[in-house]
């Protein structure tokens, strides 16, 4: 139990305190948590979002300009299939 303690105190994991020891990791968390050892977790912060990067992009963006875009892209789907074009790529 002294052993895991200054395993800990040198600030070695869990995981690398049961291959060192040999013994499974569910054994040290136990040992640990019964001596008051065992690390506390707590709530994991949230990982980037895909469009953090374009937040400050799209928050100062004028709402009007994709709606511009929208009719614009309908006019030459309209034009398209005036001329012929199937629907689609």
């Amino acid at each position: 139990m002294q052993e895991l303690k200054e395993l800990q105190r040198q600030g070695m994991s869990i995981q690398a305190i049961s291959k060192l020891t040999g013994r499974d990791r569910k054994t040290i968390r136990k040992y640990m948590q019964a001596a008051g050892l065992a690390p506390e977790y707590g709530p994991r912060s949230a990982p980037p979002g895909k469009l953090d990067a374009f937040k400050p992009y799209l928050e100062h963006r004028d709402p009007r300009e994709a709606t511009l875009q929208r009719e614009e892209i309908d006019i030459a789907r309209r034009a398209r299939t005036e001329k012929g074009h199937k629907k689609g790529h």
